[in-house]
């Protein structure tokens, strides 16, 4: 009771609040829309609680609540700008625009979220993120285990969830999973510290059934990292806790996933699209051949290249190249990747500030929260997420739209 009646009178979280009129409405159909997006429905019922939510936040003008910040506008309105001319240079714009829909579904969800005036808003939309993960990450096992003797491929086909075609799609999953942790503490109410324990658990399983390395990876990383930084002896018991249930999960499947990490030539079969990306990026320097472009092209840049022996050129179609950064050069060119670039380092400062004015609170937690799933996309970056995926892209822009948030609720604090 005492932390709850600290946590109600918290300077923060009697600024700018937005749970009446049009503002409540706001954050009550962003959350709707987390949930649905984690739903096996139809992708048109979550576009529509988003439509409904962003009219709302037009409609909840507060003087006090200016939109994101002013260092951000330029660098967000740089990027849409140059996809679309991107797109207008682009060998096949038709396909160019048809794989760039989800930019609008992210522009909106970006402003909608950076609408919104209470660290309680924020902190509940980050739980129904973690929500949608923990029934996407259910979902999944529960197609596995039907279907036990069926191929990873086949799981997927079957799964209910048309945004992730291939098990490297579900690394997003670990974002929610790093969210939980860092949520995560042991003086909580029972039943919110059993679902951030459900959801790690839940996420962690479903990585390892589906071999997604990057995924897993991921959520090892920012664990550990989360371990070193608390120092605090419970969390020397999660950490192996995790690792155990990852061991007895992967066990009922053979090791399969442990034999997937040990096979080298997996990781070699990415050398040749990270060597096309880069061929093209060289082809259109400033701004690429335009979104999509990769699948389209990239077969004919690995051909040209004389690779060594080692080197397996994977004959499967691939949509991306598996690095979201040579995606955006190959894509979008160089102006493309600057302007990404601008957005994620304002962002960051912005999150970094937000955690400076409030040090460790619970604004201060629900800061740092998104710092590290900002941090675990980022790191994804690197070997799976695309921007041709519409949870990769609601995920950065719900990130970047709720720092928006904290750093102007920190920001309101100071002033006072």
């Amino acid at each position: 009771m005492k932390n709850q009646s600290r946590l109600s009178t918290h300077p923060l979280l009697r600024g700018l609040p937005d749970i009446q009129g049009a503002a409540g409405l706001t954050w009550s159909c962003v959350g709707v829309y987390m949930v649905c997006l984690g739903l096996p429905v139809h992708p048109a019922i979550s576009q529509v609680v988003l439509a409904i939510a962003t009219v709302s936040a037009f409609s909840a003008v507060n003087g006090q609540q200016t939109s994101v910040p002013a260092a951000l506008w330029p660098a967000l309105g740089a990027f849409l700008i140059l996809t679309g001319l991107s797109i207008s240079t682009a060998t096949d714009p038709r396909h160019a625009i048809d794989v760039s829909i989800s930019l609008v579904s992210g522009t909106f969800l970006l402003f909608t979220c950076s609408r919104l005036g209470s660290v309680r808003a924020v902190h509940a939309l980050l739980m129904g993120f973690c929500l949608a993960g923990l029934i996407i990450a259910s979902v999944y096992i529960l197609v596995a285990a039907l279907n036990w003797n069926a191929s990873v491929e086949s799981w997927m086909s079957t799964a209910p969830y048309p945004q992730f075609g291939v098990p490297n799609d579900l690394g997003i999953l670990a974002i929610t999973g790093i969210v939980a942790l860092a949520f995560f503490r042991e003086n909580q109410a029972g039943l919110q510290r059993g679902f951030l324990v459900a959801v790690v658990a839940a996420v962690v399983s479903c990585l390892l059934i589906y071999r997604s390395r990057g995924g897993i990876l991921v959520l090892t990383a920012l664990a550990v990292y989360l371990v070193c930084r608390r120092r605090q002896q419970r969390w020397v018991y999660i950490l192996p806790g995790i690792a155990l249930l990852g061991v007895v999960i992967d066990a009922l499947s053979g090791f399969a996933f442990l034999q997937k990490v040990a096979q080298v030539q997996t990781v070699s079969t990415r050398i040749p699209l990270w060597i096309a990306a880069v061929n093209m990026f060289v082809e259109a320097p400033l701004l690429g051949h335009g979104p999509g472009s990769f699948a389209l092209m990239y077969r004919d840049f690995v051909d040209q290249t004389m690779l060594p022996d080692w080197i397996l050129i994977d004959e499967r179609d691939m949509p991306w190249p598996h690095n979201l950064y040579l995606e955006l050069l190959a894509e979008r060119g160089i102006m493309g990747l600057l302007a990404f670039g601008a957005i994620v380092t304002i962002t960051l400062r912005l999150i970094v500030l937000s955690c400076y004015r409030t040090g460790p609170t619970f604004p201060g937690r629900v800061s740092a929260a998104l710092g590290y799933a900002l941090a675990g996309l980022l790191i994804l970056g690197l070997f799976e997420s695309s921007l041709l995926r519409h949870w990769v892209i609601v995920a950065y822009a719900f990130i970047i739209g709720l720092a928006c948030v904290m750093w102007r609720l920190s920001n309101y604090r100071e002033q006072q």
